[in-house]
């Protein structure tokens, strides 16, 4: 049996690591229902008292897997090579957030989709996850900067860039698109979109 006061900091934080890994595992094969901290406890291998030294019930487990969630997904949108053109560098977040999504799908559901019972994100949790969308924010604000965009608040137009980017990646997860070609090629053209119907030249026409 595994005697967490015997264990370095270091290796508390791997076997943290590898807790939640495997409760997004059985999140994703099972659904919220199958995840129970007995359950997991036997997935990891070890005893349901162990597991209570690092997380005191599924639903702390839960909270730690949806603003782990939002970190991976805000380091994706950061790791986007910035573009002079305003424009490109918004199509280039749409395309990094379409990627983490199909990347980490049971993630993102837990993150935007799939309700589960014994999580509702407090005011902490959503003030976190907002944070994400920080570079998406900066992008539209040299989009405002260089005259792209009409006149609306910055977080009206990125509410706007965002839902159309969610929805396409929604409706993919869903299975809504025969092959991945057809998902991307959908994707591109609501991007696409999305953009010139915010887009100063193309609403004053």
């Amino acid at each position: 049996m595994v005697r967490t006061t015997a264990l370095t900091e270091q290796q508390k934080l791997e076997l943290r690591e590898r807790i939640l890994e495997c409760a997004m595992n059985i999140l994703a094969q099972d659904g919220a229902h199958g995840l129970s901290m007995r359950r997991l406890a036997t997935d990891v291998g070890f005893s349901t008292m162990v597991l209570y030294n690092f997380f005191r019930d599924k639903e702390e487990i839960i909270t730690a897997l949806y603003l782990r969630g939002f970190e991976e997904l805000g380091a994706e949108l950061k790791a986007v090579r910035r573009f002079s053109d305003a424009q490109r560098h918004i199509e280039a977040l749409g395309h990094a957030y379409r990627r983490f999504a199909l990347k980490r799908p049971a993630c993102y559901q837990l993150m935007f989709g799939t309700p589960v019972r014994e999580f509702t994100p407090d005011q902490d949790c959503l003030e976190k996850s907002y944070l994400c969308m920080e570079v998406l924010i900066g992008a539209v604000n040299e989009g405002v900067t260089q005259g792209l965009f009409i006149e609306l608040p910055v977080e009206m137009i990125v509410l706007q860039l965002w839902s159309a980017v969610h929805g396409m990646v929604s409706l993919e997860l869903r299975g809504y698109f025969e092959t991945r070609a057809d998902a991307t090629a959908a994707f591109e053209i609501r991007v696409e979109t999305a953009l010139r119907g915010l887009q100063k030249e193309i609403a004053e026409c």
